[in-house]
């Protein structure tokens, strides 16, 4: 049933309006003024009749009011046909239709069913938008998911290829580069933004048959080339090439993924070293374990021997040196126990500058009495972290004892202490540098320093280093050396904080 409003204080108009209730189906109410606000219709009309008779000199102003309050109510004003000012007014102002109110009961009775008919009109039209507003909406979120989907898909990408261990660039057909990840920035030393626009065989020489890769014959085909980095160190370089094509599948550019072999091999010596470690590890722990037992008899036997000779008797002092020589061999075992069963670090919030700093005081006296000037440079935004104080202190004074061996005329220990951000991470590393002005290391030695047991030294156990190196790993960190003879050797080590 359609709802309609009647404006109008005349009695008349009210009781003709009444006749069309059932015929039209309509449910008449009434308002003897014009409401100015929609609280005051109980009932929101579908199609308003108001009487020109209410408005005075305010038609326009009325019907605007009428029709911003009631949007989509066609409104039908009651007036003379000869009122025609104020009937061009209406239709300006918004009016639907004007109805005589000497007209028939048929033209107004159609006059109602058109107003009815056009509510009906705008209630479809409306709908119509607000299923495309929900169609677009709808469409809307399925852009906005395909682009998120295609953003994820990108920075899974990218991601994959900034975390890329090796090297990873494209160069157009005229070999200038388009994308480097940071592995790749970091083999050559430069940087990304160096990289982007130069020509590739001005870093490394592209000598593979790119027409052949093309047509697929030498597809994933490994290729090797010789470089130099920006600081001048050689390189060895393995690399493998891909097209990339567009959706015509014409190529566009070169996918060259590749590694430093000279590195590679770094990382492949440091796995046999660790293998070898942690083998002779437990060999030196079943060796040490099967002859400490008969050592300490042989002890025990020198020892009661002893007491049968005079302190004069020169054989006193032939066995007097066997329990040395015992005594030798029996602090080679315990140093290899120590090697073999290197504690797992206590980790704990520590400041390595203290560490550093207990050390050197510990080792001022030998220092002097070597005649060695030992200089210490720590940054002052080295962060405190996480690492086994009394293990890393082991570490460090390996490391000093090392550098003062290797200067017996005496010489400058120089060690430094500093914080480096690493690349793409927040965190970085706590540096440690200990470096000597000593005689050096020969190259052939420079391999095995870190080898169980071997040794330069008519003193040493060939397990100091070692001991370091492993304790180190069980940090995940990294020791480095470098030497050169005749000027020294530093050691770096590096610390995740």
């Amino acid at each position: 049933m359609t709802q309609l409003l009647l404006i109008s204080p005349d009695v008349f108009l009210i009781n003709r309006f009444s006749e069309f209730s059932e015929k039209d189906d309509l449910r008449i109410s009434s308002a003897m003024a014009v409401p100015t606000d929609v609280s005051q219709i109980p009932i929101p009309p579908d199609l308003i009749v108001l009487d020109r008779a209410l408005l005075k000199n305010q038609v326009s102003g009325y019907i605007n009011l009428l029709t911003t309050l009631f949007i989509e109510t066609p409104v039908l004003l009651v007036i003379q046909k000869q009122a025609e000012e104020d009937i061009a007014t209406a239709f300006r102002a918004g009016v639907f239709d004007t109805i005589d109110p000497d007209s028939s009961e048929t033209v107004i009775s159609t006059q109602i069913q058109r107003a009815i008919n056009k509510r009906r009109e705008w209630q479809g039209v409306r709908q119509h938008i607000e299923q495309l507003k929900l169609f677009n909406a709808n469409l809307q979120k399925k852009i906005d998911d395909l682009r998120n989907e295609v953003k994820n898909t990108e920075n899974f990408t990218e991601s994959i290829m900034m975390a890329l261990g090796a090297g990873l660039i494209t160069f157009d057909m005229s070999g200038k580069i388009n994308y480097a990840n940071p592995s790749a920035a970091n083999i050559f030393g430069w940087s990304v933004i160096n990289l982007i626009g130069m020509d590739v065989n001005s870093m490394m020489p592209i000598e593979a048959n790119l027409g052949q890769i093309l047509d697929g014959s030498e597809f994933e085909k490994q290729y090797e080339c010789d470089a130099i980095r920006s600081d001048g160190k050689k390189l060895k370089i393995g690399y493998t090439l891909f097209p990339r094509k567009n959706d015509h599948n014409d190529v566009i550019e070169m996918i060259c993924i590749f590694r430093d072999l000279f590195e590679l091999e770094k990382v492949r010596e440091e796995n046999r070293r660790l293998e070898k470690i942690s083998t002779l590890g437990q060999i030196a722990a079943g060796i040490a374990h099967e002859v400490k037992n008969p050592l300490a008899g042989i002890q025990s036997i020198v020892t009661a021997i002893l007491t049968d000779f005079q302190e004069e008797d020169p054989k006193k002092q032939q066995i007097a040196q066997i329990g040395k020589e015992v005594a030798r061999i029996n602090q080679l075992l315990e140093n290899s126990f120590a090697f073999a069963r290197t504690k797992r670090p206590q980790i704990i919030t520590s400041d390595l500058n203290e560490v550093v700093r207990s050390v050197i005081s510990f080792m001022e006296v030998e220092f002097t009495r070597r005649g060695i000037i030992c200089r210490y440079e720590a940054a002052a935004d080295t962060p405190k972290f996480r690492f086994d104080p009394t293990q890393i202190y082991q570490v460090v004074l390996n490391l000093v004892l090392n550098g003062m061996d290797a200067m017996p005329d005496g010489g400058t220990l120089t060690v430094r202490l500093y914080h480096r951000v690493a690349p793409r991470h927040v965190k970085g590393f706590v540096i440690l540098e200990v470096q000597d002005t000593g005689t050096g290391i020969h190259p052939e030695n420079l391999k095995r320093i870190f080898d169980p047991f071997f040794t330069t030294k008519s003193h040493g156990t060939g397990l100091g280093l070692p001991i370091t190196y492993k304790i180190v790993q069980d940090h995940m960190g990294k020791l480095e050396v470098e030497s050169e003879i005749g000027r020294g050797t530093k050691f770096t080590l590096y610390l995740p904080d």
